[in-house]
């Protein structure tokens, strides 16, 4: 997965929900990992 697609799919999440069931500073933690296990 490229970075530009990673980071549009991202922008997507936060901006497509904003209200979600966890807060929003967990999305890009989980988001870190996922890089991580991506580019590793």
């Amino acid at each position: 997965m490229s970075q530009s697609v990673y980071l549009s799919l991202l922008n997507n999440l936060t901006v497509k929900k904003p209200n979600t069931n966890y807060p929003i500073p967990k999305i890009p933690q989980s988001a870190h990992a996922l890089k991580d296990l991506q580019f590793s």
